[in-house]
């Protein structure tokens, strides 16, 4: 028996509420509409079962960069049995945009697919980061495409040690060390000032598996395109964060 997919079509909108959660699940998803969330998350999953971890954003929780719920998917045996008998697939060529939230493409480690053919917006504040995440065997940016995390509008930028410490920058991810990934010509990854993971994440806790045959992973950056995770510019920042307060002030610190 064919097995489904869950389709947005081109023209369609889903709009969570403020802080609201969009979880679209199915051995294939496309979205080629408006998909939004607010201060939330956007997720599509593509695989036979999809494992969901609550996660707080705190340095103790599943993953310190999401607020709501990491998503895992995986491509086991279909109803009947034996083994996977479709390649998993999510597919975007739409918007997905979530301010201050999470949004992620994720398929199956086994065969699946992210492939991101639209735009992917998000952004980060003060108090909260914005996350994109592409996950599967293979990821695909194509060319023209758009993933970005822009800070909000509000023109604010942590200022003081209690922001500063609690602040928490910007994070785009694309696969893993075992992950096939393709940037194509004239796409754009921007994310001024954030951290942008590109295959094997940074650390000695990443770990490659000795068992991958030749050509499993492997990442390629097309010409044109765009990775820019550079600061930002022009930006006000108080005279005061560069004061050193003394009182009262003694003899040794007058010599």
């Amino acid at each position: 028996m064919a097995e489904g997919a869950v389709t947005v079509e081109a023209g369609a909108q889903i709009t969570a509420g403020d802080g609201g959660l969009i979880l679209l699940a199915g051995p294939k998803v496309v979205n080629a509409g408006v998909l939004s969330a607010t201060r939330g998350q956007v997720s599509l999953a593509s695989g036979r079962s999809v494992l969901l971890t609550a996660s707080e954003g705190a340095a103790t929780s599943a993953d310190p960069n999401v607020r709501g719920l990491v998503v895992k998917s995986t491509n086991g045996a279909g109803r009947l049995g034996g083994a996977p008998t479709v390649q998993d697939y999510v597919r975007n060529s739409g918007l997905i945009r979530s301010g201050e939230g999470y949004v992620s493409l994720n398929a199956s480690k086994a065969a699946g697919a992210a492939i991101n053919e639209g735009v992917i917006t998000a952004t980060t504040s003060v108090s909260r980061n914005g996350h994109v995440l592409l996950d599967g065997a293979d990821v695909r940016v194509a060319p023209a495409s758009v993933i970005a995390i822009t800070p909000d509008d509000t023109g604010v930028i942590p200022q003081d040690a209690a922001s500063l410490a609690s602040f928490k920058p910007s994070k785009i991810s694309l696969g893993d060390a075992e992950t096939r990934i393709e940037v194509g010509s004239g796409s754009l990854i921007y994310a001024p000032g954030a951290t942008i993971d590109i295959g094997a994440k940074p650390g000695i806790a990443t770990e490659f598996n000795p068992s991958a045959s030749a050509g499993s992973s492997r990442i390629f950056i097309d010409s044109g395109a765009v990775i820019d995770a550079a600061g930002l510019k022009n930006v006000s920042v108080a005279a005061s964060r560069n004061m050193i307060v003394i009182d009262p002030v003694k003899g040794n610190e007058l010599a």
